[in-house]
């Protein structure tokens, strides 16, 4: 850690992909990974007997374990462990609890502090920058002692998630923090479990929701794909998380699954529940034809589509002769997405991230953009200010539905998870998630619009696409009744 760069780009962006981050949400699995965190017990001084908490360090311990065997595989073999108590908050153990963790592991040579983490480091702007410079302050990272690997069960411990903070609601912020933290490469700040306490009822029934579901999953965790020859992970845990300081903005589930890299090896088709792959089942067009529903107006793909993109492209001359249909497609998904997110179906160009794809000098994205209010005129309603964003009104209500579709493949026994708009079962049980997909998407749908008095109740059956591991992706079709 000697040479430490002089931007803060360059100190903190790495730490990000080559360290693995201590979480305390991690419990055995299976026996080794139980054997292991006995043994690793025994060799600490002074842990509490009593059961509540003897509970709470185990699982402090257990993820200790588990990051610890994560980061055994990586080049580094170091994590990282933040000791601030604003980290911790947040999770069901406390920050003491973690704290004391961490200094009994360091007594007993389990782990030690990397020289130069854990401190504040100048971070000089280059020459040609105007930003002035800044202090930055470094993880605490800790390198993992190799006496670790000679506890029973070590190399062949099972975790599994089962701790994810249940609900986190991200403050309020205006454009111009949101934009500000976005260019620093700042997280979005969130409410503490005391304001998040002090809005009553609604919190606590987000929270019972949550909990509600992962009582189900732990009977049939999802098992994530493996890498580099590890022990198998398993999860049954996710944070819902809403926006703008308010539990009807927002409200999308993350867990692991959620973050795994679906374009480049199709990661998410190799978790498995129950033994078996999942079938991945995705609302087609899901974002503009969810939110022209709910806002009783229907899109323009007539009486029975598959993908409603494709109408959009009907419309759209070819800028390019040797332009792939796919890259089309993704252009109509690009620029409906940009709407949503920003509230603005009059955007007058691409963000700076994106106008390369688009031929600006021959008005590309707007033809594009002209196409798509002429499929999905409910677009015209988004209003960022009033919350009818992608962010706000639709993430909620597409979270909710995705809530009630797994409470109603749970009355049926079947395990489902969430994935955005989407959901995954196993592969042999799609044909019911389809079907309990299409249904409770019908009735919340005329449920919302009856219920708001829009200009028309929407009985609609929306498209899918169902897709599993070594087959091709399946078309269903959608209709309005």
């Amino acid at each position: 850690m000697s040479n430490i760069p002089k931007i803060k780009a360059e100190i903190v962006a790495p730490l990000a992909n080559k360290f693995v981050p201590y979480r305390p949400i991690f419990e055995p699995y299976n026996e080794a990974a139980r054997t292991c965190l006995k043994r690793l017990i025994a060799n600490l001084a002074d842990i509490p007997v009593s059961k509540v908490s003897n509970a709470k360090y185990q699982l402090a311990l257990g993820s200790f374990l588990a990051a610890a065997q994560s980061s055994s595989t990586s080049d580094d073999g170091v994590i990282t462990w933040p000791q601030h108590r604003r980290n911790w908050g947040n999770y069901a153990i406390g920050h003491q609890i973690i704290a004391k963790t961490r200094e009994k592991l360091e007594q007993a040579g389990f782990i030690s502090l990397v020289e130069g983490s854990g401190q504040r480091t100048f971070a000089e702007r280059d020459k040609d920058s105007t930003e002035p410079a800044e202090w930055v302050d470094m993880p605490s990272m800790y390198a993992i002692d190799e006496q670790l690997e000679y506890l029973d069960g070590f190399n062949e411990s099972e975790w599994i998630e089962t701790s994810k903070p249940p609900v986190m609601v991200a403050k309020h912020e205006e454009d111009w923090q949101r934009h500000w933290r976005k260019v620093n490469g700042g997280s979005s700040p969130k409410l503490s479990v005391t304001q998040l306490k002090a809005m009553g009822k609604p919190y606590s029934k987000a929270v019972v929701e949550i909990a509600t579901l992962q009582k189900l999953w732990r009977q049939h965790p999802i098992k994530l794909p493996v890498y580099d020859h590890r022990a198998d992970r398993y999860s049954c845990s996710v944070t819902r998380t809403f926006h703008r300081g308010r539990l009807d903005a927002g409200g999308r589930m993350y867990g692991s699954w959620t973050a795994l890299n679906q374009k480049e090896d199709k990661a998410r088709l190799r978790c498995s529940i129950d033994g078996e792959y999942v079938a991945h089942i995705d609302i087609a067009a899901s974002q503009p034809t969810l939110f022209s529903s709910l806002l009783g107006i229907r899109i323009n793909c007539g009486d029975q589509w598959t993908d409603a993109y494709r109408n959009v492209l009907n419309q759209v001359p070819y800028f390019n002769d040797n332009e792939a249909d796919s890259t089309r497609r993704n252009k109509v998904k690009s620029i409906i997405m940009e709407m949503i997110g920003t509230g603005n179906s009059l955007k007058l160009e691409p963000s700076e991230a994106n106008k390369y794809n688009w031929d600006m000098d021959r008005n590309e994205w707007n033809i594009y953009g002209k196409a798509v209010l002429s499929v999905f005129p409910a677009l015209y309603q988004l209003r960022r200010d009033t919350g009818m964003d992608g962010a706000g009104f639709l993430s909620f209500h597409e979270s909710e539905i995705l809530i009630k579709t797994i409470q109603n493949l749970a009355a049926q026994g079947i395990a489902a998870y969430p994935m955005h708009d989407c959901i995954l079962v196993a592969g042999s049980k799609k044909d019911i998630g389809v079907e309990v997909l299409q249904a409770t998407v019908r009735d919340y749908i005329l449920i919302h619009c009856r219920d708001n008095k829009r200009d028309e109740n929407i009985n609609l059956t929306v498209p899918l696409t169902v897709e599993l591991r070594g087959s091709d992706k399946q078309y269903v079709s959608g209709y309005y009744l």
